[in-house]
């Protein structure tokens, strides 16, 4: 029976099976053929190709090492991988909070820049004497918004309206400030019904966002503020020959109430009695970004689409062409949000500073995270700072292999280094290390040596550079701020190759806690107490998730 069933056998029977039809016609012979590769090529589709997970090789050293530990010592480990990750869990949190701000309605409802008195009379009923009396009472508000949310409210005189023949009878002073309350933030709290009669009784029949939207469409015919963007402040202004896309009208309201720094020059002007339009620097506010900020100032939207023209952002073509092949490009959201925040922070607009971050953290990934950081740093945002810093943390042991690790500087690295929460194992770390630091030492290596041809590779990076042939000690000072934060002690497996050769290079130190500790307790030799028994003055193992995973 198993004779039978060999494979020398089966394959004799199909060898034999050839023979016989090798007298088959060429079109049957084609036809089987096209139908095994039709089949095989369905039954590749179903093979998974991809990598095996590394997790997995990364977490059996540490399997190996905990393996044999008692209970105790697992329990003392566990804890202090759990408190590692609530602090984890709050550093999180911290880094994503930011201060809240008002929406454009609760920001121009406590805003004193009001230019419109609505005044009404009401009547309230005295209970002691049993009579009535009649109280005039007057509210506050922008009149560019009671233009466009009452339609019948009557023209003003002199600043001051009145809607005593509106309101409906059986009014009260708190309906009418609910009713205004409303009509800046499209919140109302008490009866529909009494809000549905006076929206009949005043004419407003739109939501807020409509009447926003159309409130800059009418401030661009009849605002009372001109604003004009001029290359040079300090030369006098023509009317006749400044260019027409320079120039918008706006509420001046509007504009005192939501920007400070426009405030008080509206302020200034109105001390001096100047009428003349409101001149701003064109280097400070380009005319490209003037719809998009006009349009935030009335609806509190950030909307990249109004960008008329890249001119204003990029200084030449070539400079433009280099950032389309870099993967920025100035037409991207990613770099007209990192041009407008600090626009917005100048003119003391912050909730649109932070629609800006918005738009930066939907860019944050890996290959973006590096700029983002150094960007952030230099005066961009510290918010963003922190977020990016986390990406990087998070995504480490890709990181150290990849080319962004060379953008960052000593000073950068090594906060990253002196984290907790460093995703990636300490040999990863110090493979990160040793490699960043091959890199510097190369760079030095090239400003050194004059590039005799300009704008060629240089020829210290096109030949290469060996390992072997490099000056350890050289290397050993430029990474030594760093292979100081390399937790040695915990670095699995201990006799890796990339630690072994940093020992024998002098990049690292062999740790106290690297030698055989005698267990206190038992008295016996147990080379891993350091892991479960941690000195005050010694950091502890980091918080590398796959093994808190185990």
């Amino acid at each position: 029976m198993g004779g039978q069933q060999s494979r020398f056998r089966r394959r004799a029977r199909s060898l034999s099976g050839l023979r016989q039809e090798s007298s088959a016609t060429p079109q049957s012979i084609r036809t089987r053929l096209l139908h095994l590769a039709h089949s095989s090529s369905k039954r590749l589709a179903k093979i998974n190709f991809k990598r095996k997970d590394s997790s997995k090789s990364q977490t059996k050293a540490f399997v190996d090492v905990i393996s044999h530990w008692k209970d105790n010592h697992l329990e003392t480990l566990f804890n202090e991988f759990e408190a590692s990750k609530i602090l984890l869990e709050l550093s999180d949190r911290a880094d994503s909070a930011r201060p809240p701000l008002h929406s454009i309605g609760k920001e121009l409802l406590s805003a004193q820049h009001k230019d419109l008195t609505v005044q009404f009379k009401v009547c309230k009923i005295l209970l002691l004497v049993a009579d009535l009396f009649v109280i005039d009472y007057s509210l506050l508000v922008h009149a560019f918004l009671a233009r466009v949310r009452l339609v019948l409210l009557p023209p003003p005189s002199n600043g001051i309206v009145s809607i005593d023949s509106l309101l409906p009878p059986l009014v009260n002073i708190s309906h009418i400030e609910q009713f205004f309350h409303w009509l800046y933030t499209d919140e109302w709290k008490g009866e529909e019904a009494v809000l549905s009669e006076l929206r009949s009784c005043l004419g407003s029949v739109h939501n807020l966002e409509d009447d926003l939207q159309r409130a800059e469409h009418l401030a661009s015919q009849y605002g009372d503020l001109e604003i004009i963007l001029a290359r040079d402040v300090g030369e006098a202004v023509d009317s006749t020959t400044a260019l027409s896309e320079a120039r918008i009208r706006l509420d001046s309201s509007l504009i005192a109430s939501r920007s400070s720094v426009l405030s008080r020059l509206i302020a200034r002007n109105e001390e001096t009695q100047d009428r003349s339009p409101l001149v701003l620097d064109e280097a400070l506010l380009p005319r490209a970004f003037l719809p998009v900020i006009t349009r935030f100032l009335y609806t509190d939207k950030l909307d990249f689409s109004l960008v008329s023209s890249s001119r204003a952002i990029c200084t030449s073509s070539l400079s433009e062409a280099r950032a389309i092949i870099s993967g920025h490009s100035p037409n991207s959201s990613l770099h007209r949000a990192a041009h407008l925040v600090h626009i917005a922070r100048f003119l003391g607009l912050n909730r649109l500073a932070q629609l800006c971050e918005d738009v930066l953290l939907s860019e944050l990934c890996l290959s973006t995270s590096v700029p983002l950081l150094l960007w952030s740093m230099d005066g961009g945002s510290n918010w963003l700072a922190r977020l990016a810093k986390a990406t990087i943390l998070k995504e480490f042991t890709r990181f150290v292999h990849s080319p962004h690790l060379f953008e960052l500087s000593s000073t950068v690295m090594e906060d990253l280094l002196s984290s907790q929460f460093v995703q990636a194992t300490e040999v990863d770390i110090l493979e990160g290390v040793i490699r960043w630091g091959e890199h510097e030492l190369l760079r030095r290596l090239e400003a050194s040596e004059p590039n005799v041809v300009a704008d060629t590779v240089h020829s210290v990076s096109r030949r290469g550079i060996k390992r072997s042939e490099m000056d350890c000690r050289q290397l050993r000072d430029i990474v030594c701020p760093l292979s100081s934060h390399i937790r040695v002690d915990y670095c699995l497996p201990p006799f890796h190759q990339s630690v072994e050769w940093a020992y024998q290079k002098g990049i690292l130190e062999r740790g106290s806690l690297r030698d055989l500790v005698v267990c206190p307790s038992t008295a016996e030799i147990d080379p891993d107490l350091h892991w479960h028994s941690i000195p005050d003055d010694a950091d502890g193992p980091r918080l590398y998730l796959p093994y808190y995973q185990v």
